[in-house]
């Protein structure tokens, strides 16, 4: 939140020197990235952060949340028939 378009490529550069880092000391760099597509578009450039990270954690919890009007499992693995909007789009196997 209240981060700027410039803070994709900061992230990459930030992850590649810590890379270099990392790697001299034997050290493991891992990533948590959201698991919604228009997340990862907006805010990562995969491309440039893969060949720096060695583990990458999908964070694939928290697509439902307060403003569904049901409690409902918050990540489920399939689209339901039951999913309008953008809940087409909140289950870790999404076709886009």
């Amino acid at each position: 939140m209240g981060g700027n378009r410039i803070d994709k490529n900061n992230l990459s550069l930030l992850l590649e020197e810590l890379s270099e880092v990392f790697k001299t000391r034997g050290w493991v760099l891992s990533i948590g990235v959201p698991a919604s597509r228009f997340r990862v578009d907006d805010g990562y450039d995969v491309a440039e952060i893969a060949p720096h990270v060695d583990i990458s954690n999908i964070l694939a919890f928290g697509f439902h949340s307060e403003r569904d009007q049901v409690a409902d499992h918050h990540a489920p693995l399939f689209r339901r028939e039951t999913d309008r909007g953008l809940d087409v789009f909140y289950n870790a196997v999404s076709k886009f």
